[in-house]
Order: structure tokens, then C-alpha cells, then sequence
């Protein structure tokens, strides 16, 4: 009775995390996106970055560019932006392959930049497909969420309080109609405040 009275807190536990966050909220890049495709999702601005600025004279700056937001164009932006990344590992293991530390650079840069450097806390959460033991992938998913974050302290300075890890497992697959595909296998990036 006590294991699944605790099996039903987990499951109500993992229901309430999840609808906090909608999976519909979370956008997905794939392959190395660029700093400004980062930025843009983890933003809040749904707005294009490529449109064109206006044309300025004499050093003066338009007045909806220059202004302060206000606090309910501040409140408007989502409190939680969550962005799924393909953050490449050696196989079976926590070590990061060439083209998952590309990936961290450009995230680590885009979190460095003007529009993300104020978030009061970043999460990497390490998701795995449904091959192997629910033990074995929530420990690899937390290793794998470990080491990218390890990364982001080390090469980019930031402060460790800023950045937590948390290992998913298998419990949140991103296609549950193919559980062992290779889409399941990723971080995600949830950028608070």
C-alpha cells in the first residue's frame, strides 16, 4: 500500500509539473541553431528579429524604441520560456560529443546576451527515449542535464545558484507515438523571470 501511495504521489507530482508547462509552450530546435534563434525562443518575443529597424537621425531613437516597458508590457511576457535543444552525448554516457558543446556555446551565448541575462534561473532538464529501466534512464537523463549544465559554469562563468540540473528520464517523451525515436533524446532549457 505505502509503494503505491508513493507511485500515486509521483504520478500527481509529475501531472502538476507538467501542465505548469504545456508541452505547447515549448518550441524545438533542431540540429546547432543560431545565437538569435535561441534568444528569440527563449525571449518571449514571438516577433521576428529580421524586421528592419527604422532609420535613425542625429542620434535620436524613435519613442517606441527608447521608452521604458511598462509593467504590464513587462508582465505580459511569459514567466517561464522553454525551448527543447538537441545536446548531443557519447553514446550510453554523459560526455558531451563536438556538436553538443557547439550547441552549449551558442546557448551559453544566447544566455549571456542583453535579452536573457536578467532570468532569475535556468533549468536543464535531461530527457531520455524509452529504451532501458526507468531507474537507468532517470539517472542518465540527470548526468547528462549535469554535465551540460557543468559546461555552461565552467566556459561561460555563470554562477552555479543560477543553473540547476534535473533528470526527466523517459517520463515526458516529446513523441510518444515512437518512444525509442531520437527525438525523445534531448535537453530542455526553461528560462524563469
Amino acid at each position: 500500500m505505502k509503494q503505491r501511495n508513493t507511485q500515486l504521489l509521483f504520478v500527481l507530482i509529475a501531472t502538476v509539473a507538467t501542465l505548469a508547462l504545456a508541452d505547447d509552450d515549448v518550441r524545438v530546435l533542431r540540429g546547432k541553431p543560431s545565437r538569435e534563434q535561441v534568444i528569440q525562443a527563449l525571449s518571449g518575443n514571438a516577433e521576428q528579429t529580421d524586421a528592419p529597424r527604422p532609420m535613425l537621425t542625429r542620434g535620436l531613437v524613435p519613442m517606441s524604441e527608447s521608452r521604458a516597458k511598462s509593467p504590464a508590457e513587462e508582465k505580459s511576457r511569459p514567466a517561464k520560456r522553454a525551448l527543447d535543444l538537441e545536446i548531443m552525448f557519447e553514446y550510453d554516457s554523459a560526455r558531451l560529443t563536438k556538436e553538443g558543446r557547439e550547441v552549449l556555446d551558442v546557448l551559453g551565448d544566447a544566455l549571456k546576451s542583453e535579452e536573457l541575462a536578467n532570468a532569475r534561473l535556468i533549468t536543464l532538464e535531461g530527457h531520455t527515449d524509452a529504451k532501458g529501466s526507468e531507474a537507468y534512464n532517470n539517472a542518465l537523463s540527470m548526468i547528462r542535464a549535469q554535465a551540460a549544465r557543468q559546461y555552461l559554469i565552467q566556459k561561460f562563468s555563470f554562477q552555479a545558484d543560477k543553473i540547476r540540473s534535473l533528470g526527466k528520464g523517459k517520463t515526458q517523451l516529446a513523441d510518444p507515438a515512437d518512444p525509442n525515436g531520437a527525438v525523445n533524446r534531448r535537453v530542455r532549457v526553461i528560462v524563469e523571470g
